[in-house]
């Protein structure tokens, strides 16, 4: 069986993950962690009945790949249903293809719908914070700025963490389906 299709599976991530934490983190007590599949522009409203809180959401280099209406549909889904404490997002920041002697609108991989700058993405990030308003956030670069080009450039990925208000903590519901991974 390949790589790819062994990770697949909700057991082998299950167990990656709980190998890696026992690697890394002794614990005295039981690691819970839940892993959710499911359809990233849809909700199942089942799981506001008793589901499990959701503290966060990570889309690590997903967004680009997301067409304009799949992408509204995330945003809804994330900050408008979902709605966790914190959410990370990274994407590719398009100023510095040039470090990889791309041309201007030439984007890293055939399957991205867009690359955004640096203002691009920020713009975004206003966007979404203005939509819902209980979110604020902070930018970030990924991976060290090439100090052998110019630094305008900035960073290879741009990251944004937003994070709810405390205010509105008790919006928190849950996510699509779950598989719980017991360990110590």
């Amino acid at each position: 069986m390949g790589w790819l299709t062994y990770c697949k599976t909700f057991q082998a991530a299950g167990q990656l993950i709980r190998q890696s934490m026992e690697q890394r983190f002794r614990r005295e007590t039981d690691l819970t962690a839940e892993v959710y599949a499911g359809c990233i522009t849809k909700f199942d409203s089942s799981i506001l009945n008793g589901g499990p809180p959701v503290y966060c959401v990570t889309g690590i280099e997903v967004i680009e790949h997301l067409d304009p209406e799949i992408l509204a549909g995330f945003e809804k889904t994330i900050f408008g249903l979902i709605q966790p404490p914190v959410v990370i997002l990274t994407t590719p920041n398009a100023e510095y293809n040039v470090v990889f002697g791309y041309e201007a609108g030439r984007f890293r991989d055939p399957d991205h719908r867009f690359e955004w700058t640096r203002a691009e993405f920020e713009e975004w990030c206003t966007k979404i914070c203005a939509k819902y308003p209980a979110y604020t956030f902070a930018l970030e670069g990924i991976g060290e700025a090439q100090f052998r080009h110019d630094p305008s450039l900035g960073h290879a990925s741009q990251m944004v963490v937003f994070r709810r208000s405390k205010d509105d903590s008790d919006k928190n519901s849950g996510a699509l389906s779950t598989k719980t991974i017991s360990g110590k």
